[in-house]
């Protein structure tokens, strides 16, 4: 079994990943 903490930091770097990526794709669109 994988710890939660483990879990839930991976969860937390891939999110802002994400949201960084998505952001900055946005912020391209925008302008």
């Amino acid at each position: 079994p994988i710890p939660v903490w483990v879990t839930a930091k991976t969860l937390m770097k891939i999110r802002r990943r994400f949201r960084l990526r998505h952001w900055r794709r946005s912020k391209l669109g925008d302008v």
